[in-house]
């Protein structure tokens, strides 16, 4: 099943050569400027070149060095890739005079993390080394290296964080003359990259140069398949497998996995015809696929002849051309399952997801299968194209289950000299922003993380950068084993390593359940549960009672105890209903394991690892709620309020810091406990949340009793003046939705509409009762501050009348604008800033001269659905807008909406308006430097602050008053103003080439996503108009501006400064 018969073509080869030589000539160093390692890019054909090996053909065309030191070649593979290669290869490799090695993404991460010697970024804070043995020998980082990266297809926290320290590395140690940094990343089409944006940060010239392998390949993935259309894919595999006559065949399910298990009971049933002769491949045995590619089996008398092979739907293995089958089978997935995050919950959730567009165009070159005398595809019912067409982008662990582990280490590196947040704008795109700055709080809110730093005390630091990875990277669990490391004793430490190492390896896949629905079972016979707590072995078992968590802790010791001592006849009935899985049990073991190891090498004292039998005693009430403390803080997010509606006899559950509705617990009897603790809700925390598919409510399937007062002393220690919730809320707006959530078919949904719709009935039947006694007292609360505001603008009326004969015409004129304007006001503004407006502007007869020496840019109405960055036409005169603005600027409580607008009005004014009252022209201005820093303002309106000012006032004026405050503020507004006048007067000004790209009609500036958006120019019409991150689209050769209403704006990015500028700023 190797592909020896499949070869790569000569031209690949030859050009791949070529490329690499290229890459690793002496680094040109220059005095004034700044020596950068080399970069450079492989765009690989979508399939898998193993004939010959592409990483002894890389390390074949290394130049020869003149003084005899060679560099080092390191090919860094993400962990499933590096154990898909075969042995044949790996000792081809190790036979190679330059003595390559092969590493993962975390083992590099850890060399790396080795080498730091000292804070900051220079040279010295690293170790180094032009010895090759030390590196071999002791891991120290070798000076002279070609880097090959093989790009994570998943982007994981392992592969962005190693990328990350890897650029950080070679631009710190290049500095030192001797040192040659040689970087070569490759990837299929449509992964990833993040080290181009990482580099160009330190070297913005820099410039990269990119090999595409693909067109030197195979171009149709179908040429030689047949593709069926047919939906009954079960009847179309029974007939091929049945007819298949001893002939080999392969079947690759990509995800689909009831069909996979459906395929395999009908090979058991049919094991007289075809013999003991199948073998099964689920996706997480990447080594059983292997040990298939180098046909270990063809030594037996009988080898396999029908092998299935399950992989996900992301497709995360490069596509293998197989040989030695007569017949292979490709069933393409529509969809997969995964924990993710998902928006409606605001949690990590295992849901069902349509297969994205890169993802099925993956897919289909499995069916290159040129050593196959047949070859079928499988779209389940659907045309090829339209499969093909289907779906949305691909997902990145980053952006989903890592990345909250993710960015608490990327903080955990800003000693490195590493700016976490220029980091997330280059890893993180911006339609996963709101996730990211939820994910920000809430890592805040659990103390592991500042605003700019990572908080954790040591060793409690050191302990959750330790076990991180082991799980992961999921923070919680790393946060739970890593909590008062040093005061925590060791029995407390042991049993948080072993409940955290099961949870990371699955509690579903360590325990087995053999009946269909245990609760249920649990709930119809209450001695099963009883059996099964008595079952419960080792430290922590007092609280099997208290939640899924402990209980299935105290009964996976129990099986590894009966291992070594047999089972007791006593738990016959637990026998009937629990198994463990003698496969996935020693990974969990293994990996308490090795977190002990990895604890006890940094200082933390623990047990050297699992051993249940020497678990006799048990923890105490303070080793208890020591333990519950901790599971607290660890899961606040996921921390569950259950309480007894009006009416109901039945308990409704909802997660407090997000508000998710829990449709259904995993816990039997929980109103019994709430009846007992006697408290109106009754909490617990729970770590694995999952949708069924057409579904919108959420199945927590491990809750765990977190106690009442435990929570009580958590919440007055961290929120003593609000509420548990509040304290937990972010106020970040979330998407309410994930667009590519697999909700099976129309009636599925429309059922699922139906049971959602019932399922609330009650709730809302509650809220709607509160909300109209809330909404009775906001309208009797307005009706009195609308009765105060009528009396003030009477008032103010009657006092500009007594004044009238004192004023000029025009002065009288005024007086009447400002009354109208007072009279239809009603935005809750404070009768004395009303009172200081009218004063002000009543009293002066003073006008002043507008006659700017530079006519301000026009503000276009904004592509975004922020309603308080619209632009609506207006007939207000000057002065009526301008106490419009004063108004709203002195008022905090007054609403920003109509705000732009306003100053848009004013603006326009004041190029038509010959002069203004000189007290509302003063008045303006110290409105604007007081206001600068107002919460509800944001870059559009303080850019038309200052364009405004400039009309009314000399800039010397300006910018002492207003320029000195904005600066504190943002010091991009003058700046964007600035080159504005400069394009206006036709000097050479221009923006960074960074932050600005140009096309024929239109310039786009960028802001680093802060705000999430961008600015566009047009320069022949002298307009501006601010454009949401929201309203853009983008693919790899084309970025859409799209409107609320009207036409799309297609700009190519058909250059690398395009392309970079969209992947940072758009």
């Amino acid at each position: 099943m190797s592909s020896s018969n499949d070869p790569t073509p000569s031209r690949m080869l030859h050009e791949l050569r070529r490329f690499v030589a290229s890459l690793c000539v002496p680094i040109q160093r220059q005095r004034g400027k700044v020596t950068s390692p080399t970069f450079g890019h492989v765009q690989l054909p979508p399939y898998r070149l193993v004939n010959p090996c592409l990483m002894k053909e890389i390390c074949d065309a290394i130049p020869a060095m003149d003084d005899r030191r060679h560099i080092q070649p390191l090919f860094v593979l993400p962990d499933v890739e590096r154990r898909t290669l075969n042995t044949e290869m790996r000792k081809n490799l190790i036979r190679h005079p330059l003595s390559p090695e092969i590493i993962t993404f975390s083992e590099l991460l850890l060399a790396l993390r080795a080498n730091r010697r000292e804070a900051r970024s220079n040279r010295r804070a690293w170790n180094g080394t032009y010895d090759l043995k030390e590196w071999h020998e002791r891991a120290i980082m070798p000076k002279r290296a070609l880097v090959v990266i093989y790009l994570d297809r998943m982007v994981s926290a392992d592969s962005a964080l190693a990328l990350i320290a890897l650029v950080q590395w070679a631009f710190d140690v290049i500095i030192d003359t001797r040192c040659r940094i040689h970087i070569l990343t490759m990837s299929t089409y449509g992964i990833r990259n993040i080290v181009p944006d990482l580099a160009k940060r330190r070297a913005p010239d820099l410039a990269i140069p990119e090999l595409d392998l693909a067109p030197f390949g195979d171009l149709d993935p179908i040429a030689n398949a047949r593709v069926i259309q047919h939906q009954d894919i079960a009847s179309q595999l029974h007939r091929a497998i049945l007819s298949s006559n001893g002939r080999p065949v392969a079947i690759i399910f990509l995800g689909n996995e009831d069909l996979f298990h459906g395929i395999v009971q009908f090979c058991d049933w049919h094991k007289e015809s075809l013999g003991e002769r199948t073998v099964e491949c689920p996706s997480d045995d990447i080594d059983a696929f292997r040990r298939w590619q180098e046909k270990e089996e063809e030594e037996e008398e009988d080898p396999p002849t029908i092998r299935l092979i399950r992989l996900d739907g992301n497709c995360p293995i490069i596509p293998i051309a197989f040989e030695g089958f007569d017949q292979v089978h490709i069933v393409l997935g529509h969809n997969y399952q995964e924990v993710a995050w998902n928006n409606q919950a605001g949690q990590l959730v295992d849901f069902h997801r349509v297969t994205a567009r890169s993802e099925r165009r993956d897919q289909i070159w499995w069916a290159r299968q040129p050593n196959a005398r047949v070859t079928c595809v499988y779209t389940g019912g659907s045309k090829l194209e339209a499969f093909l067409e289907t779906g949305h982008h691909r997902h990145r662990l980053t952006e989903d289950s890592h990345m909250g582990g993710f960015m608490a280490s990327v903080f955990d590196m800003s000693t490195w000299g590493i700016d976490p947040r220029m980091v997330f704008g280059r890893c993180v795109r911006a339609t996963e922003s709101r996730t990211a700055s939820e994910i920000l709080h809430r890592l805040t809110v659990q103390g592991i993380i500042s605003q700019e730093e990572f908080v954790l005390p040591e060793p409690d630091a050191t302990a959750f950068r330790k076990i991180l990875p082991l799980v992961n990277y999921d923070y919680r669990l790393a946060l739970f084993v890593a909590i008062d490391s040093g005061n925590s004793d060791t029995m407390v430490r042991m049993v948080k390593i072993q409940l955290a190492a099961l949870i990371s390896s699955g509690f579903q896949d360590v325990l087995w359940i053999q009946c269909e629905n245990l609760k249920a079972a649990l709930e119809t016979d209450p001695r099963l549960l009883s059996q099964m707590i008595r079952a419960c072995v080792g430290y922590g078992r007092c609280l099997a009672r208290q939640g899924t968590m402990w209980l299935v802790l105290g009964l996976w010791k129990h099986f590894i105890h009966a291992e070594s001592s047999g089972q007791n006849r006593e738990f016959r009935a637990l026998y009937d209903v629990v198994e463990v899985d003698q496969s996935r049990s020693p990974i969990a073991q293994d990996l308490v394991d090795t977190m002990c190891l990895y604890l006890r090498r940094v200082g933390i004292t623990v047990p050297s690892g699992m051993n249940v039998a020497a678990e006799v005693g048990d923890i105490n009430e303070t080793q208890a709620r020591q333990l519950q403390a901790h599971l607290l803080r660890s899961y606040l997010y996921q921390l569950i309020g259950g309480k007894l509606l009006e009416g109901q006899t039945k308990l409704s559950h909802k997660i407090i810091a997000t508000d998710t509705r829990i449709g259904e617990l995993g816990v039997p009897d929980l109103e019994e406990m709430h009846r007992k603790e006697g408290s109106e809700i009754i909490f617990g925390v729970c770590h694995s949340l999952s949708k069924r598919v057409g579904q919108s409510l959420v199945f927590a399937a491990d809750w765990t009793y977190i106690p009442a007062d435990i929570v009580a002393e958590w919440k007055n220690k961290n929120a003593p003046d609000t509420s548990l919730r509040d304290r937990l809320r972010s106020g970040i707006e979330l998407a309410t939705s994930n667009d590519d959530e697999f909700r099976g078919d129309t009636s599925n949904i429309e059922q699922g509409g139906i049971r959602r719709a019932l399922e609330d009935a009650t709730a809302q039947a509650n809220e709607t009762e509160r909300s109209r006694d809330e909404l009775q007292e906001t309208v009797g609360q307005q009706r009195q501050t609308l009765d105060s505001q009528v009396g003030e603008i009477r008032r103010l009326t009657e006092k500009s009348q007594e004044r009238k004969s004192h004023f000029s015409h025009r002065s009288e004129a005024q007086v009447q604008q400002a009354a109208t304007l007072l009279r239809h006001l009603s935005i809750g503004t404070e009768s004395e800033v009303w009172q200081g407006l009218a004063r002000r502007t009543l009293q002066d007869v003073t006008w002043l001269s507008t006659q700017a020496t530079w006519i301000p840019w026009t503000i276009a109405p904004s592509w975004s659905t922020n309603k308080a960055l619209d632009v609506q036409v207006d007939d207000r005169s000057v002065h009526a807008a301008a106490l419009d603005v004063l108004a709203i600027l002195r008022s905090g409580s007054a609403d920003a909406e109509n705000l732009l607008s306003r100053l848009q009005v004013l603006q326009n004014g004041l190029i038509n308006s010959p002069s203004v009252v000189s007290s509302m022209a003063e008045m303006l201005l110290e409105s604007f430097v007081e206001g600068v820093q107002d919460r509800r303002l944001h870059l559009m309106h303080r850019l038309t602050m200052w364009q405004v000012a400039l009309e009314m006032f000399p800039i010397a004026h300006v910018q002492a008053t207003l320029g000195e405050t904005l600066d504190r503020v943002d010091t991009r507004i003058v700046y964007i103003a600035d080159v504005m006048r400069g394009w206006d007067s036709g000097d050479s000004t221009e923006f960074d080439s960074t932050i600005c790209i140009t096309y024929p009609m239109i310039a786009l500036l960028g802001l680093h996503r802060n705000p999430p958006g961008v600015i566009a120019f047009s320069r022949t019409r002298r307009e501006l108009c601010w454009v949401d991150n929201a309203q853009i689209e983008q693919s790899l050769d084309e970025m859409k501006l799209v409107p609320t209403t009207g036409t799309a704006i297609h700009l190519p990015l058909d250059n690398e400064e395009r392309l970079a500028w969209a992947l940072t700023h758009a």
